[in-house]
């Protein structure tokens, strides 16, 4: 058995925009984002702001460790969130990008 027949099977029965994809994008601040939340919830706004976590527990970015930069490659796969409007998202969140 492979790890990846293990996650497969982990993976197995999870709503769609839990799976992991492949988002080929590169965000930057004052990039548009769409974002669906967990429950289904869309939300839409400017980036402006993004952290990278440093940390191995912290998930979005907001720990004094994180640094906060001006694009990210979604490939990448490292934890942390896009800040826009008066909220944020995880990386895994971003379902489309749009720039001008």
């Amino acid at each position: 058995m492979t790890w990846k027949t293990i996650l497969k099977e982990e993976w197995k029965g999870l709503p769609r925009h839990w799976l992991p994809r492949k988002l080929s994008e590169t965000i930057r601040v004052g990039d548009y984002i769409e974002v669906l939340r967990i429950g289904g919830k869309k939300l839409s706004g400017e980036i402006t702001k993004i952290m990278i976590a440093l940390d191995n527990d912290d998930v979005d970015g907001s720990y004094p460790s994180a640094v906060e930069i001006d694009n990210y490659d979604l490939r990448l796969g490292y934890s942390g969130s896009v800040h826009f409007g008066n909220t944020f998202a995880y990386f895994d969140e971003i379902k489309k990008v749009g720039r001008d």
